[in-house]
């Protein structure tokens, strides 16, 4: 079986030397145990160490405290943006509309994302 190093000190080691390739993982936790900083970090050293782009999706998440979060670590955010080697996207629900229909054009964009960047990690916050 083929793995993903994580990039995330300690981790690899711990599950067999990385995340199986292809799969999906859930992070799971209560309010305030770094679930979010866990995956952040997950996309960030898979953009820095491996060369691989990543893309954070988020429901309910702020852009710019999830920015200032990264950037509190030393994690060039903005660099990884610039060099579109990092995207965070914020999910555009209306509780007034039709939310099977927002959904699927919520997924049609994120595929676009995944696909104009090339990313080969990808991260769905707060579901």
């Amino acid at each position: 079986m083929e793995r993903v190093n994580s990039g995330i000190e300690g981790l690899d080691e711990l599950i067999q030397g990385g995340i199986p390739q292809g799969s999906s993982v859930l992070v799971a936790g209560g309010s305030g145990t770094c679930k979010t900083i866990f995956c952040m970090q997950y996309l960030f050293k898979g953009a820095e160490q491996f060369n691989e782009p990543g893309l954070f999706v988020t429901l309910e998440g702020n852009i710019k405290n999830i920015t200032w979060n990264m950037q509190s670590f030393n994690w060039d955010i903005k660099k990884m943006q610039d060099s579109k080697m990092m995207n965070i996207y914020r999910l555009k629900l209306d509780s007034g509309k039709n939310i099977e229909e927002q959904i699927d054009a919520e997924l049609d964009v994120i595929a676009a994302l995944v696909k104009e960047m090339g990313a080969k990690r990808l991260v769905i916050d707060s579901t």
